[in-house]
């Protein structure tokens, strides 16, 4: 990973209200890892508290819809005199308590954690976050907030955010006053008013929202920020066919003009519950991007195990929360011990068996790895590279080949059967052993070699047909990398900016000739919607007589 540039924050969370799973995993874009968040209580109050704090809602004791303990807000007459004398002052709302969410949950929230260990945090129109608390750094309160007051710490960035910020941060603040009326009243003059013309206003709004985060970010080392127009949208007009693409799209949009613009280090995106056609589901959204981070396979995670996994991106630990640290998501450096290491073999192997020594690659990750390698510690040392086309292999292999034979200058030597180039065999030891394997065993032995390396016998895939190895008596096999896991071989990779088979971004985890290559069921899933979104297209367009 390359160094942080100044005023890089270390992670950026862009949460949204509704976003959901199974829609986002179809309509997302970049390179976002997607994985299902499950929500226990898939309402807003309760759910957004719990990935504030790690704790469920009888912990936090935010459990309705507006943020606030049981079925209403349960205050004393005491604190109630005091609003009321407030008001008497001019200087609040008397019912302004309605919207005094913060004050209802019973836990610290990961912010205090952050800042008690130094961390500064920059925090943006978060919902169940009223009044701002006074933290290192900036908060700016989401819903419900009322129509007129200061939603600012501290008070002098208040400059920073629209005049109407209380409408721009909600649509529920549109039609409704959330110190006046009921909860669901907002719904009904949106009724009225085309679709097309409330999503251009949520554009809008929310465009102004995520550049007016941006102004106020100076040095913050955590960043959050939240939209609410998805689930509020959905509740009135459904998340179907018709709206589905123009709002992900900018969801999709969204995200990418706040990491162009804030070029977090790891990038979050996050989402209370999801949501399908008017109806909440317990499916949120758990996406990830960055140097820290790394995909996993079958990631189990919930609300609750938000806070405590961010805190560990910060080596942060809190013994008490419910929820648990996803640590497989989280890069383990390689150490400068393992290269030194292999550098060493590498010289010490040209200096006994150079120029009887070959290289054996499929140009795998792995393989591009060991290629690298080999031409820092080798310099000048010409060994010729030994490449089976058995005819099979996927165009991005032989790409790839053309392209690190160039980069590293090297020696690379085809081999394949003339009788049986691209012809699949019965099985899969057949295959393999005669388009592969014998062509590369006839050639060490041709050229005389005493011992090769070899990078890509190890990779694991739990789906993928094992690898034939090449074996010819009084031949030593040099496995330079066994001692590196998969983690640490794409570390090395991408570190350094080396090529790899852009295979491998879909999900392929080993990559050999196309009829044995698995691929991911998630690929295949995209791929079989894509082709039969492809085959409505073409029957509608021939029922229009276009096709």
């Amino acid at each position: 990973m390359k160094s942080a540039e100044p005023g890089q924050p270390r992670l950026l969370i862009v949460g949204f209200d509704a976003l959901d799973y199974r829609l986002f995993e179809e309509l997302a874009q970049g390179e976002l890892c997607v994985h299902s968040l499950l929500a226990k209580t898939p309402v807003t109050g309760p759910s957004w508290t719990t990935i504030y704090t790690g704790m469920g809602r009888r912990r936090h004791g935010v459990t309705d819809l507006w943020g606030r303990r049981l079925s209403g807000l349960k205050i004393s007459n005491g604190t109630a005199l005091v609003h009321a004398k407030e008001a008497l002052l001019g200087r609040r709302d008397w019912r302004d308590f309605l919207t005094r969410t913060y004050s209802t949950c019973l836990v610290p929230y990961v912010w205090d954690y952050l800042n008690k260990a130094g961390v500064n945090v920059g925090l943006f129109n978060l919902p169940i976050t009223y009044p701002p608390r006074k933290v290192k750094g900036f908060h700016v309160s989401g819903f419900p907030i009322p129509p007129k007051g200061s939603y600012v710490y501290p008070r002098e960035l208040q400059n920073l955010i629209p005049n109407n910020y209380s409408e721009m941060s909600d649509m529920i603040q549109w039609f409704s006053d959330p110190l006046k009326d009921d909860v669901h009243i907002w719904k009904k003059p949106l009724v009225n008013v085309e679709f097309p013309s409330v999503l251009e206003r949520v554009k809008r709004d929310s465009l102004a929202l995520a550049n007016s985060f941006c102004e106020m970010v100076r040095m913050e080392d955590f960043l959050m920020i939240q939209f609410s127009f998805l689930d509020r949208i959905g509740h009135v007009y459904g998340i179907n066919e018709e709206t589905k693409h123009s709002l992900y799209r900018f969801v999709n949009q969204l995200i990418s003009f706040l990491q162009r613009k804030l070029r977090p280090q790891n990038l979050l995106v996050i989402s209370d519950h999801g949501l399908q056609g008017t109806t909440h589901t317990d499916e949120g959204v758990f996406a990830y991007t960055g140097g820290d981070l790394v995909d996993v396979d079958g990631l189990k995670i919930d609300t609750r195990d938000i806070t405590p996994t961010v805190l560990h991106l910060y080596g942060i630990h809190v013994d008490n929360l419910e929820g648990k640290t996803q640590y497989g998501i989280f890069r383990k450096r390689l150490s400068n011990l393992k290269i030194i290491k292999s550098i060493g073999v590498i010289q010490r192997s040209i200096s006994r068996y150079h120029p009887r020594l070959a290289v054996v690659t499929d140009f795998a990750v792995r393989d591009v790895a060991l290629l690298y390698l080999i031409r820092e510690a080798s310099q000048d040392v010409e060994i010729p590279i030994l490449f089976a086309d058995t005819g099979l292999h996927f165009d991005e292999a032989h790409d790839l080949k053309s392209r690190i034979s160039k980069l590293l200058g090297l020696n690379t030597v085809v081999v394949f059967n003339e009788q049986l180039y691209g012809t699949k065999q019965e099985d899969f030891e057949t295959c393999c052993r005669n388009l592969r394997i014998i062509p590369i065993e006839n050639k060490l032995s041709e050229l005389g070699v005493e011992a090769y390396f070899a990078g890509s016998g190890k990779m694991k895939s739990k789906k993928s047909k094992g690898h034939l190895i090449p074996s010819v008596p009084g031949i030593q096999r040099i496995e330079l990398l066994e001692d590196w896991s998969d983690q640490e071989v794409w570390d090395f990779v991408r570190d350094r900016g080396i090529p790899y088979n852009p295979l491998y971004d879909q999900g392929i985890t080993k990559i050999l000739c196309s009829p044995c290559t698995y691929m991911p069921e998630r690929h295949m899933k995209k791929k079989a919607r894509q082709e039969k979104e492809t085959k409505k297209i073409i029957e509608n367009l021939k029922r229009l007589g276009y096709w």
